[in-house]
């Protein structure tokens, strides 16, 4: 595995290494056990989401907080993510979007 990863690797121009895993849920759990974030910190997800996204953070330790999203297009805003915050008044470690239906979301925001 580690060669495939190697030569995979070599072959993007990304410049950064690469990871497999057995699935989507795995990877996800990876990368969220990579963050550098305070114990006991919640995951803001969207309520419309599939399973994997909520798994990945429970099988990470770490504690999912489900918001609405938006009726038009089932996403996950800035804004619902900023007053989901301001709700919890505790520590969020990240806010995992995820794009509906295969829709594109507005990343930078």
């Amino acid at each position: 595995m580690a060669e495939f990863e190697q030569r995979l690797g070599e072959r993007l121009t990304s410049g950064t290494g690469v990871v497999t895993g057995v699935n989507a849920t795995q990877l996800l759990t990876l990368a969220l056990q990579t963050l550098d974030s305070s114990e006991g910190a919640y995951r803001i997800l969207p309520s419309w989401t599939f399973v994997a996204t909520a798994h990945a953070v429970v099988a990470a330790g770490l504690i999912p907080y489900f918001v609405d999203v938006t009726e038009a297009d089932g996403e996950l805003t800035p804004k619902i993510a900023l007053e989901a915050m301001e709700k919890i008044g505790g520590p969020v470690g990240c806010i995992m979007p995820v794009m509906p239906f295969g829709a594109w979301i507005d990343v930078a925001a």
